[in-house]
């Protein structure tokens, strides 16, 4: 590297540390020595075509502060505003949900991050497109499984929605007492398929059964896309003509 590019980069080195320090002077005002993260981008502004020049304006400075630092971070989170969120996103951050929203028509309720983008592939590979990203942690309560029907039939494009638990980390029982909850309260109208495998698989089978809902259940994760995705284009496809076709949850 010639001389003249090392010292251009040194410039620029130096000038981007001193607007990441001025950002960083605010930190101990919020307490926030320990968590804050800067990120600051520099405009190189040369003099003339083909020229590098010494020209640097700051065009861009975030302050990013992890969101599971809210519980010591209030002073900074109360000044967050939602104006230009998706209302979905805002929503499911009020009941806690791990919740991004999609622009597609298969509403998804799924544990696991992994296991969330595994079932929003499959939904791709048979046609489908899925309308959110939830992902609902092991520790949630049958109260929240229902506010996640009610965040995930909220959206007016949803078409269907499929419920995929798998395993250890969320227990199979406490999805069935949410699911059973969210269909009497909401009253569902729209075909819901539900794949549970794993903990107290049993007990929430008998849940299901003894609600007296009907549950178009699958034990196979391809078997229950597929069937997921074809239920959401009938929906569609009656919709557009005006028909109503209602996939009563009662039996």
């Amino acid at each position: 590297m010639s001389m003249f590019l090392w010292d251009y980069f040194k410039e620029v080195g130096i000038r981007v540390a001193e607007s990441v320090d001025q950002a960083y002077q605010i930190a101990p005002s919020h307490e926030l020595s320990n968590d804050l993260v800067v990120k600051a981008q520099i405009l190189a502004g040369g003099r003339g075509k083909g020229s590098f020049g010494s020209g640097l304006k700051g065009m861009d400075c975030r302050i990013n502060v992890d969101d599971s630092l809210e519980f010591r971070q209030h002073a900074v989170f109360d000044l967050k505003d939602n104006v230009q969120s998706d209302w979905r996103d805002a929503k499911a951050q009020e009941s806690n949900q791990n919740y991004i929203g999609l622009d597609g028509e298969i509403g998804c309720l799924v544990n696991g991050a992994g296991l969330a983008m595994a079932t929003m592939d499959i939904i791709k590979l048979h046609g489908g497109s899925p309308a959110n990203f939830l992902d609902v942690a092991g520790g949630t309560s049958a109260a929240q499984v229902e506010d996640a029907f009610e965040l995930i039939t909220a959206d007016p494009r949803v078409q269907a929605i499929f419920v995929n638990i798998f395993w250890g980390i969320m227990r199979c029982d406490t999805i069935a007492h949410g699911f059973v909850a969210a269909a009497k309260e909401l009253k569902l109208t729209i075909p819901v398929v539900v794949r549970l495998q794993g903990t107290r698989i049993d007990e929430a089978k008998a849940i299901l059964v003894n609600s007296q809902f009907k549950i178009l259940a699958c034990d196979d994760l391809d078997d229950g896309a597929r069937l997921v995705v074809k239920l959401a284009q009938i929906v569609s496809l009656a919709r557009l003509a005006a028909i109503a076709v209602p996939f009563e949850l009662p039996i």
